[in-house]
């Protein structure tokens, strides 16, 4: 599970403990190693049982790819000062929960660039609350820093990805398929989480079809116009429980 959360650094969301296996569940590393033989790429991986902090070195000298989902500043800070001096020139790190309600891995990211006396980088959003930075990938000219929090975003790669928008978009469909349908058992609540669903859905279908050479200077505005599809799809996540589709957000 987590550590515990230090004040200060992350905002009052995640509990020590949280994320742990169950007690029925067994070893969380035995797990994962079962699960990477099932797959047939345990041969290939390296598994390592520490916390974030505690870890001071690393099988390898060259990275080309990391994926770091600590939920916390901690944990987010150690793995940067582990990965980023070995990431290779046009790798690529994703850091999890950038846009999360912690804040954690957000303010890990600043104070680790600020150290550096580094520019923040520019961060690529990947739903629903990651962030992709590519080393070497610095801002362009006249690109301005999102007034809301001084970093630099860009949604090319977002806007990019035909098989995203084709995604949201046949969620979307599928939601107004649903809401077609009678409704004498639909509960009020339900209706009212398809229609939200469905608000998210249609959301992130316009921002992703504004042409990404129609961004503006003003990344403020694009980063809220992002977040708030992501305020929806949390919404989604967070309604009172209840049976039905409506429960599953088609923008993830």
């Amino acid at each position: 599970g987590l550590p515990a959360p230090r004040p200060g650094f992350d905002d009052l969301h995640f509990m020590e403990g949280d994320f742990g296996p169950l007690e029925d569940q067994g070893d969380l590393l035995r797990r994962v190693e079962d699960f990477a033989r099932s797959q047939g790429v345990k041969e290939s991986a390296v598994f390592v049982k520490s916390w974030f902090s505690d870890l001071e070195s690393l099988p390898v000298d060259k990275i080309c790819f990391a994926h770091l989902d600590g939920d916390l500043y901690d944990s987010i800070r150690s793995s940067l000062d582990l990965v980023y001096h070995r990431l290779v020139p046009g790798g690529v790190i994703i850091i999890d929960d950038f846009f999360g309600t912690s804040q954690g891995p957000a303010r890990a990211a600043s104070d680790f660039f600020e150290e550096m006396g580094e520019l923040p980088p520019l961060m690529h959003p990947i739903p629903p609350f990651a962030v992709a930075i590519q080393k070497g990938n610095c801002p362009p000219s006249g690109h301005c820093a999102c007034r809301v929090d001084g970093n630099y975003y860009s949604f090319e790669w977002l806007r990019e990805s035909d098989a995203f928008l084709s995604c949201t978009e046949a969620g979307r469909a599928r939601l107004l398929e649903e809401l077609r349908k009678p409704g004498e058992n639909r509960s009020s609540a339900e209706k009212q989480g398809l229609l939200s669903c469905l608000r998210n859905a249609e959301l992130m279908v316009n921002f992703l079809r504004r042409p990404a050479a129609a961004e503006a200077p003003e990344q403020s505005s694009e980063l809220q116009r992002y977040l708030s599809c992501l305020e929806l799809w949390t919404e989604s996540l967070t309604r009172p429980q209840g049976e039905g589709p409506w429960k599953i957000s088609t923008s993830s």
